[in-house]
Order: structure tokens, then C-alpha cells, then sequence
């Protein structure tokens, strides 16, 4: 991880007490909209892991509310928390990531992707785990539009910055799995301005927040 955050230049100074419970902060991101979650999605990420900050404090999460001078968040208080609509979007959310085969976080899903599993049988959808496989997930973006083979890893795509060209011809989507109680979520999500950059405005993607302590019951 020493090494990742050195690589990127990354800002990097996590709560004392690790790991604090994120369930409120992930309801408040299901509580907004899309356009908000994003927003959201940075502030929270930088109040964790670089200042430090209890995410698992009601008030803490307001103050982060308000430092994204959102106009549509005005007013909002604890009682987000409780919101029952978020609550099930939540637990909706989470199921649906522990469907898909999630094993933790970051999580990665290609819905477009079709593969071969070890059974022989033919998939559609494919999700891809770790921060240190995006550049799985950048070669199978960069397959699915960029002309090649929609079931077959090329080598040649497993280093996609290294080849003259690496922009989609079409538009891709991408759904980014995360909760904000990893350190591993936060490097992942770091690297998705970096897609951005690579794929330009032809790339989508979701934000997908969910509850990755109940991946640990199953």
C-alpha cells in the first residue's frame, strides 16, 4: 500500500481508531441523488482517509454534508440516517453486490463484458475485485470498444496505456463497488479520474456504495 500511495502521490491519513462503522454515511449516499453521490462520494472518501475524520459520527457527516456547499443538501439532519427509503436501497444495494459474487472492495462491474467461466458456460456481466486489478478492467473497457474481441483478453489490452491508441469507439459503462471502510476502496477510487482522463466523456460510471461488512457474514 506504502508503495501505491508513494507511486500516486496520494494524501493518506486515516482515523486513529480504524475501521469506523460507515452504515449512516452509506445511507446518506443512498438518500441522495446520482449527481450528489459523486460529490458526496469525494467528500467522504477525503474526510476518512486523509483528515482523519470519524465517518461513524452523525454530526461529523452533516459537517461533511455541508463543506460540499451542496444547495439541494441544505437543511438535512440526522434524521437522514433513519430515512427508510435509504435504508432498503442500502440493503438492496448489498444484496445485489453479494449476488454478483463480491468478495470486498473495490468492486468492478462490466455489464457488458461476455466470458467463459471455468464450467464452459457463457457469461454476460463480469465483476472484477481489487484495486490492483484495474488494469483488468481497463483492458476489458478498452476490448469492448475499441474493436477487439468481446470474449477474449487480448495481451496486448493487458497494458493499455503502452499502445498508440486507447479510446473507445463507443460508450462504456463501468459500475465502481465501494464502501468507505477501506483503505483499498479509497486507492480505487482515487484511480477512477485517471479512467475518466483515458476514456474521455464516452465512459459511465456508477457509483455503487454498499455495505461490505455483511460480505463477512456469508
Amino acid at each position: 500500500m506504502r508503495r501505491t500511495l508513494a507511486r500516486y502521490q496520494i494524501a493518506y491519513n486515516p482515523p486513529p481508531h480504524h475501521p469506523r462503522k460507515t452504515v449512516n454515511a452509506l445511507r446518506l449516499l443512498h438518500y441522495v441523488g446520482d449527481e450528489e453521490r459523486v460529490v458526496l462520494s469525494k467528500a467522504l472518501f477525503k474526510a476518512y482517509w486523509v483528515d482523519g475524520k470519524d465517518v461513524a459520527d452523525g454530526k461529523t457527516l452533516l459537517d461533511v454534508v455541508r463543506s460540499t456547499e451542496l444547495e439541494s443538501l441544505k437543511g438535512i439532519g440526522e434524521e437522514v440516517f433513519e430515512d427508510m427509503d435509504a435504508r432498503r436501497k442500502l440493503e438492496e444495494a448489498t444484496k445485489d453486490a453479494v449476488e454478483r459474487g463480491a468478495i470486498g472492495v473495490p468492486g468492478f462491474w462490466i455489464e457488458d463484458e461476455v466470458w467463459t467461466d471455468f464450467t464452459g458456460e457463457k457469461r454476460k456481466g463480469r465483476f472484477y475485485w481489487g484495486q490492483d486489478r484495474m488494469h483488468f478492467v481497463e483492458a476489458a473497457l478498452l476490448r469492448l470498444r475499441g474493436g477487439g474481441s468481446k470474449n477474449a483478453l487480448a495481451l496486448k489490452s493487458l497494458m493499455p496505456r503502452c499502445i498508440a491508441e486507447n479510446k473507445p469507439k463507443g460508450k462504456v459503462r463501468l459500475e465502481f463497488w465501494y464502501d468507505f471502510s477501506s483503505p483499498w476502496a479509497f486507492l480505487g477510487w482515487t484511480q477512477l479520474e485517471r479512467l475518466k482522463r483515458t476514456f474521455g466523456k464516452d465512459l459511465e460510471i456508477d457509483m455503487k456504495p454498499f455495505l461490505l461488512g455483511i460480505l463477512f457474514r456469508e
